[in-house]
């Protein structure tokens, strides 16, 4: 996890200047609506940014998998915040 707290606000305006492929209250109601294109879509996008911050403590943080061992130097790098 990596906390994004500090640029969350900015992520969110990036998700919704594509208004044409996310919700917007400009939609065109004779448009199909998809799963990008609900109201519940960008809730999800902040629902699973806020839990992944909970669990280190933070606002909101992003999760990352890495198919790679990722090396540390000494145990200390495992100790999480307190939460």
């Amino acid at each position: 996890m990596y906390d994004i707290t500090p640029v969350f606000e900015r992520k969110l305006e990036s998700i919704k200047a594509y208004s044409s492929q996310f919700h917007s209250t400009s939609y065109d109601k004779n448009e199909p609506q998809t799963y990008i294109s609900s109201p519940e879509f960008l809730n999800a996008i902040i629902g699973r940014h806020q839990m992944f911050g909970k669990m280190i403590g933070v606002n909101y943080a992003e999760g990352f998998i890495s198919e790679k061992m990722i090396g540390i130097r000494n145990f200390d790098a495992f100790v999480q915040l307190d939460t």
